[in-house]
């Protein structure tokens, strides 16, 4: 014991003040509550002729140029060129020019049977005219109202003797695609086959493809009277009709090819015989029509939309590259900055960084 009291009593009473202070404290604490943040932001000045400023502007000069010309040295930074893809809409003109040739009677002279649904075209080869059944078809399998196949059936009569060694067909559609590149033209679809057997029908099996020579506007229309037939023109060329057809529709720059052609010749089998054989030729045709891709040159949006998104993604790697270079620079004083802190309003209360 002394004067003042028991030493336990003493330690209770030092306890139980510094227990009421905490709690005073951490009620205190309760009551205030975050109502507002306001970010502090350190500042690097430097004169304008410094070599901080020159540094500070060659890098943002850095972040802007290099990323142009690293995408411009690359080849399709302007872009020329584009493709899409797209079904055509392909219908069936219903015109035909057919030319078989063989033999006849046990001959070796050969002979020429031939149609055309035009009649100017049917003048020009006169005697060699017969007529045949000509059925024909589409098949939308999606019903998406754009034929995915067509089916030609061409029945040619013939004489019980007649042999038939060599086919030539021309087969004429209307071809059009209506996206972004529009284009109407006639397409033709010539098929050949001959050989040394005679045979008693030609099935193919083919798909319509687009041929260009240049990529189409998508600016205008690319209609155009050279991409329709004037069977005017050729009427009188009977003895060269089928080449004149080709090559006038080889020198478009926008054509309908067949791809993946199969051909399949029914041989007659009463060929080493003079028996009377089948009294009709068969031409059976089935054209496919799967989307195709389409070669166009873009309008100034597009090429202007491809070129900013090459140089945005370069440029947004290039100016955090150069951000924390100049963070390194100026941080660490590498070289030399008025540095000042920015942030705090007058009216904020100052707390000292060390307070007893």
């Amino acid at each position: 014991r002394d004067g003042r009291g028991p030493v336990g009593s003493r330690l209770v009473s030092w306890w139980l003040g510094l227990a009421a202070a905490a709690a005073d404290g951490g009620a205190r604490r309760a009551m205030v509550q975050v109502v507002y943040t306001e970010a502090v932001a350190r500042v690097y000045r430097a004169p304008v002729c410094s070599l901080s400023f020159c540094f500070s502007l060659v890098a943002l000069v850095g972040a802007v140029v290099i990323p142009f010309f690293v995408v411009y040295s690359s080849s399709n930074f302007w872009l020329k060129t584009n493709t899409y893809w797209e079904q055509p809409l392909v219908k069936f003109k219903y015109d035909i020019v057919m030319v078989m040739q063989g033999t006849s009677g046990g001959t070796q002279e050969l002979q020429t049977w031939a149609w055309a649904s035009r009649p100017v075209v049917r003048e020009a080869y006169g005697e060699f005219l017969r007529a045949p059944v000509v059925r024909a078809w589409a098949a939308d399998h999606n019903k998406d109202g754009s034929p995915d196949e067509w089916h030609l059936t061409v029945q040619m009569p013939l004489e019980a003797s007649d042999r038939v060694h060599q086919v030539q067909a021309l087969v004429f559609f209307d071809y059009s695609l209506q996206g972004a590149a529009a284009l109407d033209m006639d397409g033709m679809a010539y098929i050949e086959h001959s050989s040394p057997l005679a045979g008693t029908d030609l099935l193919v099996d083919a798909e319509a493809r687009l041929h260009q020579r240049r990529p189409l506007s998508v600016r205008r229309g690319n209609a155009h009277p050279d991409l329709r037939f004037g069977h005017d023109t050729y009427a009188s060329m009977a003895d060269h009709l089928v080449r004149s057809y080709v090559a006038a529709y080889a020198q478009r720059n926008y054509t309908m090819t067949l791809g993946n052609t199969y051909k399949v010749w029914g041989a007659n089998r009463a060929l080493d015989s003079f028996a009377e054989t089948a009294e009709s030729f068969s031409f059976n045709m089935t054209l496919r029509v799967p989307s195709d891709e389409v070669l166009y040159t873009p309008d100034l949006a597009e090429v202007l939309k491809v070129a900013w998104v090459q140089y945005f993604s370069f440029f947004a790697v290039f100016y955090l590259l150069f951000l924390l270079l100049k963070r390194f620079v100026f941080t660490n004083q590498v070289l030399e900055t008025i540095v000042s802190t920015e942030g705090q309003t007058k009216h904020s209360r100052t707390v000292k960084a060390h307070r007893f």
